[in-house]
C-alpha cells in the first residue's frame, strides 16, 4: 500500500482528507478527527537511516496510535518500528509499502482512529486503570495462546515465531497468572469497600442525581444515586436498602401470591408516586409484578435519603 492508497482508504472509511500543516515539509500530512482535532495518523517521508535501515533515500512512513501492551509485539514484526518523533509507548511507525499484511494495516488504522476519537466521558470510579489493563492483557494473551492475531482476530501464520506450541503453552500459563491476579484484586477491592463509611450524598452531590419523568425500577434509581456519589469514599447503596425502608414506612407491603412473596405499593405508596404493573419476562415468558417509581417518588426518596440506612 502506498501513500495514495492509504489516503484513499481513510477517505472511503472515515470521510477524512489529509492536511499539510507544515509548508517546509510538503511530504508531511496529518489526519485528524473533525470534532476534537486529534491526530490519528501522521504520514511522513524520512530517510531510511532515520529508522536504522541501510541507505539514505526517503520512504513513506505512517505513525499510528496503538495499545501499549501490543507495541513490543509489533516491533518484532517486519515493517513496524518504535514511533519516529512521537511517544514510543503509545505510537508506532508502520511502513505501508512493506511486508505488513493489508488487513493488519487496516486494523492498525482503525485502532488508532478509535483511540483518538472523542470520549464519551463515562467514568467508572470503581474500575481502576490497572484493572482495565489486566483485562486487555488477558484478552490478548488468550488470543495468542489460541494462535489468533490480537490485532486482526485472524489465525497467525504458521511460520511466525508467535505461533509455536511451546510459546502457546507459555501464553496459556501467563493467562492463568493474570486471572489469578484479577481475582486477588477483586477480593482486595471487596475487603477495602467493607471498611468504607455507609452511603451518603453531600448537598452538592444530591443536585447531580438524575431524576427522570418516566417510571423506573428501584434498581435504576439506586444506580442514579451511586453515579452521583464518590464511591471511593463511601459504600454503594443497594436497591434493597431503599425497599426495606419503604416497607418500614408503610409505603410498600409484602404479600404472598401463588406461594411467592412480592412487594407492592400501599395506598400511601401510590400517593407519593409508586406504581405497579404486570410484565412478561423476555427469556421465560413468565409474568411478574414490576414496581415502578415515578418522578415524584424519586424526589421523595432523594429528599429522605439521609434517613435511609444503608447496610
Amino acid at each position: 500500500m502506498n501513500r495514495t492508497e492509504f489516503f484513499a482508504h481513510v477517505r472511503e472509511y472515515f470521510g477524512i482528507e489529509p492536511e499539510y500543516p507544515w509548508p517546509d515539509e510538503p511530504g508531511y500530512a496529518v489526519l485528524r478527527h473533525p470534532t476534537n482535532q486529534k491526530w490519528f495518523a501522521l504520514v511522513m517521508d524520512v530517510p531510511r537511516d532515520k529508522l536504522g535501515l541501510s541507505g539514505t533515500d526517503a520512504l513513506d512512513i505512517v505513525n499510528l496510535k496503538c495499545d501499549p501492551l501490543l507495541s513490543g509485539m509489533l516491533h518484532s514484526r517486519p515493517g513496524f518500528f518504535p514511533a519516529y518523533h512521537m511517544n514510543k509507548e503509545h505510537w508506532n511507525t508502520v511502513l505501508p509499502d512493506s511486508d505488513v499484511p493489508t488487513d493488519t494495516f487496516y486494523a492498525m488504522i482503525q485502532e488508532s482512529y478509535d483511540r483518538t476519537r472523542p470520549k464519551t466521558h463515562r467514568v467508572r470510579k470503581e474500575t481502576p486503570h490497572e484493572w482495565e489493563t489486566m483485562q486487555r492483557a488477558k484478552m490478548y494473551i488468550h488470543k495468542l495462546a489460541g494462535g489468533i492475531d490480537p490485532l486482526t482476530d485472524r489465525p497467525l501464520p504458521e511460520d511466525t515465531v508467535l505461533n509455536q506450541p511451546r510459546l502457546a503453552r507459555c501464553f496459556s500459563y501467563v493467562e492463568i497468572l493474570i486471572e489469578r491476579a484479577m481475582q486477588q484484586e477483586i477480593r482486595s477491592v471487596k475487603a477495602r469497600r467493607k471498611n468504607l463509611p455507609p452511603f451518603f450524598l453531600t448537598p452538592e452531590q444530591k443536585q447531580k442525581v438524575l431524576l427522570v419523568h418516566e417510571p423506573i425500577p428501584i434498581s435504576k434509581f439506586a444506580e442514579a444515586l451511586n453515579a452521583a456519589a464518590d464511591l471511593e469514599c463511601v459504600q454503594k447503596i443497594k436497591a434493597t436498602d431503599l425497599t426495606k425502608w419503604l416497607v418500614q414506612k408503610g409505603l410498600l407491603q409484602e404479600v404472598v401470591r401463588n406461594d411467592k412473596r412480592h412487594k407492592e405499593p400501599t395506598a400511601n405508596g401510590r400517593a407519593i408516586g409508586i406504581t405497579s404493573e404486570w410484565r412478561e419476562a423476555l427469556t421465560t415468558g413468565a409474568h411478574y409484578l414490576s414496581i415502578l417509581y415515578r418522578y415524584e417518588a424519586q424526589q421523595f426518596l432523594l429528599d429522605n435519603l439521609d434517613s435511609i440506612p444503608a447496610e
